[in-house]
């Protein structure tokens, strides 16, 4: 594709959000970045090569909620986890961070303005034996937690099937199976964490994107199968780019695509052709990610090809919460004195919902009308780089001011 049958431009470079580095301090960075990579990385190992996919922030929503309730060694257990000090400051430096976030965006469960089209839900769902405290409550404010009471213990069938109704709901109906089983909530089911993050958006561009088909290679096909042919999108900009040659081990491509409204973007880690998606996870770490989008620059015309497809996946928090050290707020050792008086009380379940979806439509306003004029005059004759996203690759949904992950994921296969 040539410079004039370019129809993906990016920003404007006056545009401030995606010309500053993404940045997290690293109080910060623990629990909205380094935990849910913790977690990611056990969803793989435990996925059989499939898609995995999850909301680091409604992970670490969840697991402040934990640790506010909790006491003694149930708290010490969360915050060890969550890779932050036990001394409550995370409580609000979390309800501090959502304020900036959600008083503007998300405090409806479902919305489309700027191009975006975003289902978020967080809820925790108590047993009517349960009494909450004003003290439990009172800071989870800007989090926008639903808190709702449920009669686990007489209609524990009714509960489970409203719940899982609602969440199949919320996710637009992208999965058939229940995501709360009968040894999830039964009568003995206390507290239920629930969370659902469903994001798609138009990209920041004139018109829709080139639509055609391309090969990816699989992860779990053999290395001399042929690359199965899915609908790809393609995408042409003025993207900020890196090439990371055995950066620590890291050998990739990261390159950054603006979607319209330009304080969201989509981060693709491309392992190298002679590197593999396997071998970048054993490296990644929540520094090595903010390095390499700390690095991306702007200096190229990059045409960009990834597959046009829809994941979604089910995080289980109380499986993989268990095996990397939170065992106490499952079991009966469970110390949530700081959420009520009941004894025993503890976590029943945990899940987590995450949805994603790769679009091919662009935006229809002015400013990308001129944005598009100005690339193609900026950069009309220059060479194009081409990435084109034929196999296993990790990604990051991203949003600035402030700055947070809203995704976290890698795509090893495409029906």
């Amino acid at each position: 594709m040539g410079i004039t049958q370019a129809k993906f431009l990016s920003l404007p470079l006056s545009a401030g959000y995606l010309r500053s580095a993404f940045v997290m301090a690293p109080h910060v960075a623990g629990p909205l970045l380094q935990f849910p990579i913790d977690v990611y990385l056990r969803m793989r190992q435990d996925e059989e090569k499939g898609n995995v996919i999850l909301s680091p922030w409604y992970l670490a929503c969840a697991l402040v909620i934990m640790y506010h309730g909790a006491s003694g060694e149930t708290r010490r257990q969360i915050a060890n986890v969550i890779h932050t000090d036990d001394d409550g400051s995370i409580v609000h430096i979390l309800d501090n961070h959502a304020s900036r976030m959600f008083c503007r965006d998300y405090r409806k469960t479902h919305h489309t303005h700027s191009g975006l089209t975003v289902t978020a839900h967080s809820g925790l769902y108590y047993d009517s034996r349960v009494k909450l405290s004003g003290y439990f409550l009172e800071p989870l404010s800007s989090i926008d937690v639903s808190v709702q009471k449920r009669d686990f213990a007489r209609s524990p069938s009714q509960c489970r099937l409203a719940l899982n109704g609602l969440v199949r709901a919320l996710s637009g109906f992208t999965f058939d199976e229940d995501v709360f089983g009968g040894d999830c909530i039964d009568a003995d089911a206390m507290l239920v964490l629930a969370s659902v993050f469903s994001f798609g958006s138009r990209w920041f561009s004139v018109g829709n994107a080139h639509r055609s088909t391309g090969p990816f290679h699989d992860e779990s096909a053999e290395a001399t199968a042929v690359a199965e042919v899915v609908p790809t999108v393609c995408l042409t900009g003025n993207f900020r780019v890196g090439e990371f040659a055995d950066f620590e081990g890291f050998n990739a491509t990261v390159l950054e695509i603006p979607y319209q409204d330009p304080r969201r973007s989509l981060a693709i880690f491309l392992p190298a052709p002679t590197s593999s998606l396997v071998a970048l996870e054993k490296k990644l770490t929540a520094a090595k990610i903010l390095t390499c989008l700390r690095r991306l620059e702007h200096n190229k015309l990059v045409e960009v090809i990834l597959p046009r497809v829809t994941v979604h996946c089910v995080t289980d928090l109380k499986r993989h919460l268990q095996r990397l050290g939170a065992v106490s707020v499952f079991s009966n050792t469970s110390d949530l004195s700081s959420v009520g008086p009941l004894r025993g009380l503890r976590v029943s379940a945990a899940k987590h919902v995450a949805v994603f979806r790769v679009g091919h439509r662009g935006a229809k306003t002015a400013e990308a009308q001129e944005a598009a004029e100005n690339v193609v005059k900026a950069f009309a004759g220059a060479p194009v780089k081409t990435v084109t996203v034929d196999r296993p690759f990790l990604f990051l949904v991203v949003s600035r001011n402030p700055d947070t992950v809203l995704l976290l994921g890698s795509i090893t296969h495409v029906h």
